[in-house]
């Protein structure tokens, strides 16, 4: 009987991403780095403060001297403000402006690149996103006098 760990995932052919990375105002996320599994995926997270949050989604292809340009798929989650450009480096920049983020319950990003030949498919990567939440809270009580044997409840 073959046996299947649920923290592997199986390849669907080869690897469109060599590393993907989201900028915030007060960080950059890897997809390299700021993983975790979720029910055995592979799945980068980031913080976010806004349910709008912009991000610069920057993403490097894995063969380099590919010719073919790497396409952002569209998604109800997000609206791409920029087109996806090829930069100096090789990488292919743009911006994301999220919407909703606190009901988006499984967010992801698809990232296609058109195949070598003709009459093929076009090479599909999904990364998923795992939105984390800074959360605060402050109670602020007008009344705050106790007196011994007291119980107050908010």
């Amino acid at each position: 009987m073959p046996h299947f760990s649920v923290a592997q995932t199986v390849p669907i052919g080869p690897p469109v991403l060599r590393e993907a990375s989201l900028r915030t105002d007060t960080a950059t996320y890897l997809l390299s780095r700021n993983t975790t599994l979720v029910q055995g995926i592979s799945t980068l997270y980031f913080w976010f403060r806004r349910d709008d949050e912009t991000v610069e989604l920057r993403l490097c292809p894995a063969n380099g001297s590919s010719t073919k340009p790497l396409r952002l798929r569209r998604n109800p989650d997000f609206q791409q403000l920029d087109s996806l450009t090829r930069e100096g480096d090789g990488s292919f920049r743009t911006r994301l402006k999220f919407q909703n983020l606190t009901s988006s319950r499984f967010l992801r990003l698809v990232v296609e690149q058109a195949a070598d030949s003709a009459g093929r498919e076009p090479r599909r990567e999904v990364v998923p996103l795992l939105l984390l939440v800074y959360t605060a809270l402050a109670l602020r009580v007008a009344d705050n006098e106790l007196f011994v044997g007291e119980e107050k409840a908010f």
